[in-house]
């Protein structure tokens, strides 16, 4: 609906054009003459057109927005099309296109452009974008405004179509490898049968096709008079959980991205991962895997911002369950304090691993009393090191 203010400029405009062509017949009647008519005949046709587009139908533009896809990973070209369909052959001296998108920071135009259909019903405009900032983004209106080209008639009309877009972080591919493989840890079989120990077995059975020659149990063999084999336990991949401090940091989306790289990576071994968010509202994913688990995590750090309001360390205080044994913990953190390692370093015990990413860009400095932390933890048995965007790769290498 057409703001009243604007109503009032459009109606008076209209009385003005109205008010014009009067003066300039006025004028050409009374002064006679070759030039004033001319200037008349001149004028009329500007006129009629302006007074006709006053009356043109405009809400029945039909608009359509066609998205390719509404996932992507950031660096992905975002492809739009609008179809634009007139009403009537009616020369159009210009259309102005604006696609307006919400995001958690508000309203903002996504695009616009000017079109001059002239006499063409239909009417096809493609715009893209790349390197959007991950997000999620909602399509909400599409502004049309046309008129003449001097500007003696406006008209415009705001079409709502609602439309979803998930810009996912960037990711890179890296090697998951835990920082140690425990036994009788985790859910999740390793998907190699061949990860055995032969300094486990666990019991014997019966030889059966394609078992090797090296699991031959010779005294059991000889004991039953039958060939026997070992019976070894099978590894478990490691339950991995991952911590994000989501205090604000000019490394936050490098934090980010090397979260969404370690979530892929450990999803695509076939290991369990979960993630614990602290921002404004506290985030907990539980240990899965799969695919769901994949696009349920990125979505959450698609959309989550370094928006951690208090101290990070009086968080971890209240999180009781950061204490149970035998589970894998990696804290991610863009900044380091003497409070937060103290919470850490309480946590590991003998039968759980913890570890640290510093993450820092590549030509941000190292504080020494953050050196100093790392070399601490290093010292009490914790996996802690500094982790540059340039060795996102290398993080799990000992």
């Amino acid at each position: 609906m057409m703001h009243p203010m604007k109503r009032t400029i459009s109606v008076l405009k209209f009385i003005g054009l109205i008010g014009l062509v009067a003066a300039s017949f006025s004028f050409a009647m009374f002064q006679g003459g070759f030039v004033s008519w001319f200037l008349f005949g001149s004028f009329l046709p500007i006129a009629f057109y302006s007074i006709l587009l006053n009356f043109y139908p405009i809400k029945r533009i039909s608009i359509k927005r066609v998205l390719d896809k509404t996932e992507y990973v950031y660096g992905e070209i975002v492809s739009v099309k609008i179809h634009i369909n007139l009403p009537y052959r009616i020369p159009l001296g210009y259309l102005f296109i604006k696609d307006e998108v919400s995001e958690r920071s508000g309203g903002r135009p996504f695009s616009g452009t000017v079109l001059f259909p002239l006499f063409s019903k239909e009417r096809t405009y493609t715009y893209h974008h790349d390197l959007l900032p991950r997000g999620e983004y909602t399509f909400c209106r599409i502004r049309i405004q046309m008129g003449d080209l001097f500007g003696l008639t406006r008209k415009e009309v705001v079409i709502e179509q609602l439309e979803k877009i998930v810009v996912y972080p960037a990711y890179i591919e890296m090697k998951y490898d835990p920082f140690k493989t425990l036994f009788e840890s985790g859910m999740t079989a390793a998907k190699d049968l061949a990860q055995r120990d032969s300094t486990m077995a666990i019991s014997t059975r019966t030889y059966q096709s394609g078992d090797r020659f090296s699991w031959i149990h010779w005294k059991q063999t000889a004991r039953k008079n039958e060939i026997m084999t070992k019976e070894f336990e099978q590894r478990q991949s490691q339950d991995v959980l991952l911590i994000l401090d989501r205090t604000p940091s000019p490394s936050f989306e490098l934090a980010v991205k090397l979260t969404a790289s370690i979530v892929r990576s450990a999803v695509k071994a076939g290991s369990n991962i979960g993630l614990l968010s602290y921002g404004v509202e506290r985030q907990y994913f539980p240990v899965q895997g799969g695919e769901t688990q994949l696009r349920t995590l990125n979505y959450h750090l698609a959309t989550e911002n370094d928006d951690l309001n208090h101290d990070f360390y009086t968080i971890l205080e209240t999180e009781i369950f950061l204490k149970k044994p035998g589970q894998t913990m990696i804290f991610l953190v863009s900044q380091l304090r003497k409070e937060v390692m103290e919470k850490i370093t309480d946590l590991y015990t003998r039968n759980n691993e913890i570890g640290i990413f510093l993450i820092k860009s590549r030509l941000e400095k190292v504080k020494p009393e953050e050196a100093a932390l790392l070399e601490y933890a290093k010292g009490k048995g914790l996996n802690a090191k500094v982790v540059r965007e340039s060795d996102f790769t290398k993080a799990f290498e000992r």
